[in-house]
């Protein structure tokens, strides 16, 4: 027989207590895990949770601590990754959870170590049918879960996606999951290894026979813990309870490699992971973490959108362009929205002071990309200027009819850009804001008889030079416009619905 320790923490950031709050604790476990590694007899291996963000939330506290950390790391006494945040895979894009793996890997490597390679998401709820797929793109040895699984399922089965790819998948018992020798041996804190830590050695033994078989998983990873100092001991009574089993401090690849190097015997499961418990008070497949707290849903949605829809074909437009695109501004609006995705945060299961600390990380997401988007807006129109209207926009002193007039032609004639970042061509009805300057009229108006509000006359033109037939659907009249910062001026702004036919991934001109 063989013993595989496992040693972990399951460390939800913010939950019921604040982000803060939790910090505190996880500056503490941080700084004695590190001392405990430093003999490696006492602690050979920790695994920080499948996550990287606890370095990130460590070291803004202690950045001095980051060289302690690197050792750890780069031995690979540490395992971090390969997430970024544990997420909630129904509630986020399947865009967002490859985000998040590509920033898990950038930040391990950061520390001189690939990541974690096991996908560890032993605490989300419910998993999503790709997620095979996913992990495989990345490499990952297989998945290790608890929650979804049927309840009678043994500890090994194979995971299935709908396009075929399989991987092999560990699960843990469903009535303690993966705090199974935390809850019923260890406990969470350090514990006098007396008579009755044998004896509750000895009472779960086995159960734990029985459902793991000669590959014994001892999971001591329960959530917030701590690592032993006393690792030396509880190996040396495993031993003396099981004198002839081998004794692994693992990272669970061992068991990976033990339990499917045959797999013709192994149970299969295709697709969505979502059964409910059949055991009470273990393993529940909690619902509505779909639909609670809809206001950071919505918001979630608005960040994704305006990220993966806008903000991404943009960005590629651009670099495909050879035009000057500073990306490190994408990779901070995707930084703080995955930081909402932790399964405890997007889930909307925690205090009204932590979800309102999200709305504002997403209220920062939207206006990074809402301003890298209007920065997309001044390069196209440089480009299309060749240059000389955009440095007289820039000239100081300017009063706003000059810089409207370095904007628009005398007769009225303007320039509209609409780009399309969709991959495909797109023919359909649609909504367009036009922008005409409100300090001087436009060359050709008209009002109907006994009234005194003017409506400027101008027709609209494809590139082939056929007109376009529009309609007004409304007029909102001096909007303060901000050109660049520094230069603003009024518009009026007419929304016309008209039939657009826009060219894949670029620039459509009307």
């Amino acid at each position: 027989m063989k013993i595989h320790y496992f040693n972990a923490t399951h460390w939800d950031r913010e939950w019921y207590y604040s982000k803060e709050a939790f910090r505190t604790f996880l500056v503490e476990m941080t700084d004695k895990m590190l001392n405990l590694l430093d003999d490696p007899d006492t602690l050979p291996l920790f695994i920080f949770d499948g996550q990287t963000i606890v370095l990130e939330d460590v070291l803004e506290i202690h950045p001095e601590w980051r060289k302690r950390l690197e050792k750890a790391i780069s031995s690979k006494r540490l395992k971090v990754g390969p997430w970024y945040v544990m997420p909630d895979e129904f509630t986020v894009s399947g865009e967002a959870l490859v985000r998040n793996l590509l920033l898990g890997r950038r930040i391990a490597e950061s520390f001189g170590s690939s990541p974690w390679n096991v996908g560890y998401i032993c605490d989300i709820f419910g998993h999503i049918a790709q997620l095979p797929q996913i992990f495989q793109g990345f490499g990952l040895r297989g998945a290790v879960l608890w929650r979804g699984v049927p309840s009678e399922t043994g500890p090994y089965f194979i995971w299935v996606s709908p396009d075929g790819t399989e991987i092999p998948a560990i699960h843990f018992d469903s009535k303690t999951g993966y705090s199974e020798f935390s809850l019923r041996v260890r406990g969470t804190k350090d514990v006098p290894l007396d008579e009755g830590f044998k004896q509750r050695l000895l009472d779960w033994m086995p159960a734990a026979k029985k459902y793991w078989g000669e590959n014994l998983l001892c999971s001591d990873a329960q959530d917030h813990a701590y690592p032993a100092s006393c690792m030396k001991e509880i190996r040396n009574i495993l031993q003396e309870v099981l004198p002839d089993a081998e004794i692994i401090h693992t990272d669970l690849t061992e068991l990976f490699d033990a339990e499917f190097k045959d797999t013709a015997s192994i149970p299969r499961f295709c697709g969505e992971l979502i059964h409910p418990s059949k055991m009470s008070g273990a393993g529940y497949q909690i619902n509505a973490t779909i639909s609670s707290r809809y206001d950071i849903k919505n918001a979630n949605d608005r960040c994704q959108n305006i990220l993966e829809l806008m903000l991404e074909p943009m960005t590629a437009a651009i670099l495909a362009q050879c035009g000057k695109c500073d990306t490190a501004f994408l990779r901070y609006a995707w930084r703080h929205l995955l930081q909402n995705h932790a399964h405890d945060s997007i889930c909307g299961c925690s205090p009204d002071s932590i979800h309102r600390h999200m709305l504002t990380r997403f209220e920062e997401v939207e206006t990074v990309a809402e301003q890298q988007i209007l920065e997309f807006k001044y390069q196209d129109f440089e480009a299309v200027t060749q240059g000389p209207r955009w440095q007289i926009l820039h000239s100081n002193g300017l009063d706003e009819n000059n810089k409207i007039d370095a904007l628009t032609d005398p007769d009225g004639s303007y320039l509209l850009r609409i780009f399309n970042p969709l991959p495909y061509k797109v023919d359909r009805i649609s909504e367009i804001e036009i922008a005409f300057p409100a300090s001087k009229p436009y060359p050709s108006e008209f009002a109907e008889p006994f009234t005194t509000e003017k409506i400027n006359l101008f027709r609209i033109y494809d590139e082939k030079g056929s007109e376009v037939p529009y309609s007004i659907r409304s007029i909102r009249r001096k909007q303060d416009v901000v050109l660049y910062p520094g230069s603003e001026a009024f518009f009026d702004i007419y929304t016309v619905v008209m039939h657009t036919e826009l060219r894949a991934s670029g620039q459509t001109s009307f």
